[in-house]
């Protein structure tokens, strides 16, 4: 069904990217516009006669990315309530693992996943994704040189410059890509 002339796409030319804060889910008999849907990040596009199975699973991405981002704000509250953390909670399939801040050498992306490896040499593996701790630890002692890593500073044992390569105390070597490196050699005073 048209608008007066205008399509549901049209949409987006009477609001501002503050104002589309939601999700959109667009269900249609044409498939032609399928590409312009996802290009203003709908959720779905789903062809008529609607399928109620595919239109249960487009309300459940809805409804988990809903969730994802109240878990960070809750994450975000936390943060700004207490000035620093000391203990974070690692949810694995094994169970809940306490783990204190200051004992995280380094966190690396692996895909869907993040592997926190810890000073004493334990791995921990979470099913979350690197950016869900970025807010997290955003403390001083924490930098994100590479866009797979995390890594606490009080672990650095030497930086290499001339190959853009942090080395921690466990040998493990971390690389710094060339949008970070200068703001890593800032924050640690290295002219």
């Amino acid at each position: 069904m048209q608008l007066n002339g205008e399509i549901g796409l049209d949409l987006v030319n009477y609001l501002t990217k503050d104002e589309i804060n939601f999700e959109i889910i667009f269900t249609t008999a044409y498939s032609g516009y399928a590409l312009d849907a996802f290009t203003l990040s709908a959720t779905d596009y789903i062809l008529k006669p609607i399928n109620a199975e595919r239109l249960k699973e487009a309300v459940a991405r809805v409804l988990k990315r809903a969730k994802v981002r109240v878990e960070q704000l809750q994450i975000l509250q936390q943060v700004a309530t207490t000035q620093t953390i000391e203990r974070i909670v690692l949810k694995t399939h094994q169970g809940s693992h306490i783990v204190a801040v200051k004992d995280i050498q380094f966190l690396k992306a692996d895909n869907v996943y993040t592997e926190f490896h810890l000073g004493n040499g334990t791995q921990v593996i979470v099913s979350k994704p690197l950016k869900e701790y970025e807010i997290l630890l955003t403390q001083a002692q924490f930098f994100k040189p590479h866009r797979s890593y995390i890594i606490n500073t009080n672990y650095i044992k030497r930086y290499s410059k001339a190959e853009a390569e942090i080395e921690l105390r466990s040998g493990v070597k971390v690389p710094v890509s060339r949008d970070k490196k200068k703001e890593f050699e800032t924050l640690m005073g290295i002219v």
